[in-house]
């Protein structure tokens, strides 16, 4: 008899293929060589992952970007697909209308956040859009517009330059706009002169005297390149002795200060915005790329910065040697800012709220980031790190005063090919596991499964023909994916691209469900151009019985006209088409360890396999079908044909003595190729060396 080695879990995930040598690691045997199309269960066992529903063709756009959001009102939830001229927007009780509105933006560089029943998309190529209902709960949407926009100082070169003022008192609440004070630009020296950029910003400035009050200023009209129209809301130092005519007060650019509005058209637009602590939050920017702008608490649109009270907008600039860029803004237990070189956060255990007096932001930790969205995942932030290869998880520290970024993809950066999208699946109603979706570059999808009771930290991968996986999205308990067909040439065919969604129910991608009645005879099926009829798509044909087994009866061809043709049924109800794909479960070689020495580089063989299983279907351990009995009696039968498939529920087969042969890697794989459930919960082996 030889030695049993056994892979009691599998909690690590895939490992990285660069780690097969590293047999001296606790979690080689707690990993795989290959985990394809099953998701690692809570205790470490191995399950057949989601499939899709189909939902709605949404395009046809070769080679797309797209985003989605998921946008939650009080009456109904929507799902937002941004292409690249359109949002499109559907309500997810009803996919059969949308609202589609027009836009300026690059999907891949789209930000979003909600507020109630609002919710704001940002680019910093655009305007900022205001998604919303109106008074009949229409979706409505208009461009985001600032009662009083956040300012700042582009232009510092006046110290030279005069200006005056008209007037210099407080300007009263009823004056009409054309009687508001000038501002007049009476020696230029170095300065460029106004723009229409500067409507909006403010003048304010000391007078003469040090002992004078700073008076402040809005600029509300655009004259001229030397004039200006002011609204003063803070009176300022007039000319003593008065003059009879002429200005009222004169001013010295060193002791002025003059901002333009922050965003507009030629300074450009935010790059990404949230909300926290009751405060709108913009940041970044083409030409503010350091910069984060805080509305007043409770009103959004208001950014004036005002006399500095608590409740008034906060105007802050990173303070780095570098040239940080911001990227994205997560708002979490303190407000998280992350850049591409670095990483930051306000105090972590503040008991009060950000004001203009004691807002900071602390550097946490160097390692840059991709302009990916951050995703929230076990009370950590996720983020790509800069470069693509790694996904860092952005936790507190040991004594809890700051945070420390760890690599969560290290044992499986095989799978992490610089990601576009990460999004967190945390209401999973399957099994209590907590789920990061990654979708690569190439559109590939990897998903990352997390519990920290059950030591569960694993990267598999989502292995699926012909398709793109372009972004994903949670909106009221539903996943939702948009996705991009690559087989055929034609319309639902390369190119066209559809909505799915996450479905624990069957095991099936883009599942079409049909109602179909009883039938002693062949039946006839449309369709209903949802697969492509161009390439003679084969479709698998699912029925679900009364106790939610799922039952194969076979796979079928879409002809040109779109139908598929089925066998006789004895059994009307829903049954489902799609495609199917396979589960497949690799070991790590299988090792001895003795006073010998370590066995991985010599040659042995299997003489006995064990396979613990759960709740499973027919399944094959090395290429052969297991010799398992169907442990019930169900069947679909109609006429002459029988559909019979073989449960297996729950127990431990066992190989009869066999001669795999003699090899220096000997390892178990496990496959699924039918559209049924599989779920090992260990794996053995009798090892002769």
């Amino acid at each position: 008899m030889g030695v049993i080695v056994t892979n009691h879990d599998f909690t690590h995930g895939e490992l990285d293929p660069l780690l097969y040598a590293r047999s001296d690691l606790q979690l080689y045997n707690k990993s795989a060589q290959k985990i394809e199309n099953l998701v690692v269960m809570p205790g470490g066992s191995v399950g057949s992952r989601f499939g899709t529903t189909f939902v709605k063709n949404h395009t046809a756009n070769p080679d797309p970007v797209y985003k989605l959001f998921g946008w939650k009102t009080s009456n109904a939830a929507y799902l937002i697909v941004v292409d690249q001229s359109t949002f499109e927007v559907y309500i997810t009780s009803d996919f059969s209308t949308s609202t589609s509105i027009n836009h300026s933006f690059s999907p891949d560089k789209v930000k979003g956040a909600q507020n109630q029943n609002e919710f704001i998309i940002c680019s910093q190529e655009a305007q900022p859009i205001i998604i919303s209902l109106d008074a009949s709960n229409n979706v409505t949407h208009n461009y985001f517009t600032f009662s009083n926009p956040p300012t700042y100082e582009f232009d510092v070169n006046y110290n030279d330059s005069v200006f005056t003022l008209s007037e210099v008192t407080i300007t009263p609440p009823d004056a009409t706009s054309s009687s508001y004070p000038t501002l007049t630009i009476e020696t230029m020296g170095s300065f460029g002169g106004f723009t229409a950029n500067f409507v909006g910003g403010k003048f304010s400035s000391l007078g003469p005297s040090t002992g004078d009050q700073i008076g402040v200023a809005v600029i509300t009209e655009y004259v001229s390149s030397t004039e200006v129209k002011v609204r003063i809301d803070n009176e300022f130092a007039a000319i003593t002795p008065a003059p009879a005519t002429g200005p009222k007060g004169r001013f010295n650019g060193n002791q002025s200060n003059l901002t333009e509005t922050a965003y507009n058209s030629t300074r450009g637009w935010p790059a990404c915005v949230t909300f926290y602590q009751n405060r709108l939050i913009f940041a970044g920017g083409d030409h503010l790329p350091q910069s984060l702008f805080m509305s007043v608490i409770g009103d959004f649109t208001n950014f004036d910065t005002g006399s500095g009270l608590d409740s008034d907008a906060i105007a802050f600039t990173i303070g780095s040697s570098q040239n940080e860029k911001i990227l994205n803004l997560v708002s979490s237990r303190s407000l998280q800012v992350f850049t591409d070189t670095s990483e930051f956060a306000t105090n972590i255990w503040s008991s009060g709220a950000l004001t203009p007096s004691n807002v900071e932001l602390r550097l946490q930790t160097s390692n840059g980031s991709k302009n990916v969205t951050p995703a929230i995942l076990d009370n950590q932030t996720v983020y790509v790190k800069k470069g693509g290869k790694a996904i860092m998880a952005f936790g507190n520290n040991d004594s809890s005063t700051g945070y420390i970024s760890s690599d969560i993809s290290i044992m499986s950066s095989h799978l992490i090919q610089n990601p576009r999208t990460l999004y967190a699946y945390t209401e999973n109603d399957a099994y209590d596991s907590n789920m990061l979706f990654c979708i690569n570059f190439d559109r590939s999808l990897v998903i990352y499964q997390s519990m920290s009771e059950q030591n569960v930290s694993a990267w598999t991968q989502i292995k699926r023909e012909n398709t793109l996986w372009d972004d994903v999205a949670f909106v009221d308990g539903d996943v939702y994916f948009i996705v991009t067909e690559t087989r055929g040439t034609s319309q639902f065919g390369y190119g066209y691209t559809h909505i799915e969604k996450l479905s624990w129910d069957i095991t099936l991608d883009k599942a079409y469900q049909k109602t179909i009645s009883t039938s002693t005879s062949s039946q006839t099926v449309s369709m209903d151009n949802v697969f492509n009829k161009a390439v003679n798509d084969v479709v698998s044909f699912v029925a679900v019985d009364e106790n939610d087994q799922q039952i194969y009866i076979g796979d079928f061809t879409v002809d040109s006209s779109n139908n598929v043709e089925i066998p006789p049924l004895n059994v009307s109800g829903d049954y489902y088409f799609g495609y199917k794909f396979k589960q497949k479960l690799q070991t790590m070689p299988a090792h001895i360890v003795s006073q010998a020495g370590d066995t991985l580089y010599t040659k042995k063989r299997i003489s006995k396999i064990y396979v613990h299983y759960y709740n499973s279907m027919t399944f094959t351990v090395n290429g052969k079908q297991i010799p398992m009995r169907r442990l019930d009696n169900t069947t679909v039968t109609s006429g002459e044909s029988s559909f019979m498939y073989t449960y297996t529920s729950t127990g431990v087969f066992e190989t009869p003595s066999i001669t795999l042969g003699w090899s220096h890697t000997t390892y178990v794989t496990c496959e699924q190729n039918d559209p049924l459930p599989i779920n090992i919960l260990g794996i053995a082996v009798e090892l002769t060396t």
